[in-house]
């Protein structure tokens, strides 16, 4: 990772940004942002619900759903960490080139298995239910 992008963005380069960079950057952690928590919190009450309402046959479920919401959460927060780097972007000059965009590929493709992972782990505790 190169140097600029591993350091927290300063209030001043923010600041320097167009109102178009400012929207762009609100845009951005009002739908990508916002559907990864979102995601979690709907996962952590989903688990919140069936630890207190059903049977305690049930708790192994919740629990998955628990570790599955936090996982989800951090995924959420290592997100948003990285939002402003991508906006502040470094003047081009001849011996600093302007880096390419990184899309988020790796983190869809970390939740993705993550949920394949949680499905079929469901799917196990589902089968060994008494009854």
């Amino acid at each position: 990772m190169s140097r600029h992008l591993s350091r927290r963005p300063s209030t001043r380069e923010y600041l320097a940004l167009t109102t178009s960079g400012k929207q762009d950057i609100r845009a951005h952690q009002r739908t990508f942002d916002g559907a990864y928590i979102r995601t979690a919190v709907g996962q952590l009450s989903f688990a919140l619900v069936v630890l207190r309402i059903f049977a305690k046959d049930y708790a192994p479920i919740g629990t998955l759903y628990t570790v599955y919401g936090m996982m989800v959460l951090f995924i959420a927060l290592y997100r948003r960490s990285k939002i402003l780097p991508l906006f502040l972007k470094r003047k081009q000059t001849a011996e600093r080139p302007v880096d390419y965009f990184v899309t988020s590929g790796n983190t869809v493709l970390l939740l993705g298995v993550l949920s394949i992972a949680n499905y079929i782990v469901l799917l196990v505790l589902l089968y060994r239910l008494p009854g």
